[in-house]
């Protein structure tokens, strides 16, 4: 079937051409990860894992937002980093880690754990901004922020493909470089 418009066909395969460049790559996955980083605030938003789970509430400052309401905040600590045709998000935050997988704090040297938690009615001693609080054993629970596996939650699949089709569909349409 001859082409109706080979000025057309031209644009079009310069623009098929382009999606082999090192240029279009780059862009695509600075877009993913782009959209990597809104599925992760929209988690720390709704206080929700990745695969939609509702993080347990804190226990020692009730009505507190998990991971949010600290000066030391996680959320804000995430970052993209870029290399070889990809993307990963990382944190310098010493607890990241703690609070992806959970975690159990129990007494090395001492027979029990002593810790401020603003808000907290205190175990002895006088009430303040932050309250020392002594425990046995403390339990973290996991507030997953980032998928786990090689398998990604539907969310943050279905953002994937929705923004992989808008740089198609920009990049066939004229929009892009091309």
């Amino acid at each position: 079937m001859p082409a109706k418009d080979p000025a057309k066909v031209d644009i079009l395969l310069q623009r098929l051409e382009h999606l082999k460049s090192p240029q279009a790559k780059q862009e695509l996955v600075v877009l993913m990860a782009e959209t990597a980083m809104a599925q992760v605030n929209y988690g720390f938003r709704t206080s929700t894992s990745p695969d939609g789970f509702t993080w347990p509430a804190l226990k020692s400052r009730p009505g507190g937002k998990p991971l949010q309401d600290t000066r030391r905040n996680l959320q804000a600590s995430i970052s993209p980093r870029f290399g070889s045709g990809r993307f990963r998000l990382v944190t310098p935050f010493i607890g990241a880690k703690v609070h992806q997988y959970g975690a159990t704090i129990v007494p090395v040297r001492a027979k029990a754990l002593r810790f401020g938690v603003r808000g907290a009615a205190p175990a002895r001693g006088r009430r303040g901004p932050t309250s020392i609080v002594f425990a046995q054993k403390v339990v973290i629970p996991q507030r997953q922020y980032l998928p786990i596996g090689p398998n990604l939650p539907d969310r943050w699949r279905e953002a994937f493909q929705e923004t992989h089709r808008r740089f198609m569909s920009r990049l066939l349409k004229g929009g892009g470089t091309p």
